[in-house]
């Protein structure tokens, strides 16, 4: 019955289902998340933060996957810090979480630059003794670099590094193509190689259009001719270099 209510979006009816289970001393297990995931399909951010307190206050155990779904719902609808909030909350009252959660709210942070909570939600996790794994480095080198943040993002590739976590090619690429000057472009070109990270015709291209801008064309050149005898797809046009 609350999954029926719950699909055809009767909410007031999930409620009095709901009651009557807790009433009855029946097991509720994850019928719960059913309806969680049902108000953020709908869009309702508030009864969905209603309802996990109505879980709280009949001592269901809220699981990171119930909580994760009200994030995420708030994360969608632009609430980044109430989202933060509600995590820090939950936290308090012993609920553990995983990077999982904390990867949806410093997604939302920096699909629209909001680095002041970035910074809030990464402190929280080191206070949770959390680590970034690889979707967390993901998240925060695009977040970076479409901001226009070279070091940052530089150092988060170090640390990745550092960490034995694999880089992605596309990441070293969105580096490169911000990076001011050449001959650091270059570099890391190189360093891609030392580290065993594939070169793509984006990453020649990059490298490649720094250098035309600088007016180098014969190191230009260079990049091309083996891009081009790399056989990679994508392979320099000549009229790029014009």
């Amino acid at each position: 019955m609350l999954k029926v209510y719950s699909d055809n979006g009767k909410f007031d009816q999930v409620l009095v289902v709901f009651d009557y289970i807790k009433c009855n001393g029946i097991e509720i297990d994850g019928m719960t998340t059913v309806h969680l995931l049902a108000l953020k399909r709908a869009d309702q951010v508030d009864p969905s933060i209603d309802f996990l307190y109505r879980m709280l206050e009949s001592n269901v155990e809220v699981s990171e996957y119930s909580l994760s779904v009200v994030v995420a719902g708030l994360c969608s609808n632009g609430e980044i810090e109430r989202s933060r909030e509600l995590v820090e909350e939950m936290v308090d009252r012993g609920t553990e979480l995983s990077t999982i959660t904390f990867n949806t709210m410093l997604d939302a942070c920096s699909k629209i630059w909001n680095f002041v909570e970035l910074d809030l939600i990464l402190g929280l996790m080191e206070k949770e003794g959390l680590g970034y794994d690889i979707h967390t480095c993901r998240i925060l080198i695009n977040g970076f670099t479409s901001f226009g943040k070279v070091k940052e993002a530089e150092s988060l590739i170090k640390e990745m590094h550092d960490k034995g976590l694999k880089v992605e090619t596309h990441l070293y690429n969105l580096l490169i193509m911000l990076i001011n000057g050449c001959c650091r472009a270059c570099l890391m070109f190189d360093e891609m190689t030392e580290r065993n990270v594939n070169q793509n015709a984006d990453t020649h291209l990059a490298v490649i259009s720094g250098l035309c801008k600088n007016g180098e064309m014969e190191k230009a050149m260079k990049y091309c001719n083996e891009l081009q005898n790399k056989g990679i797809e994508g392979g320099c046009n000549v009229q790029y270099l014009d």
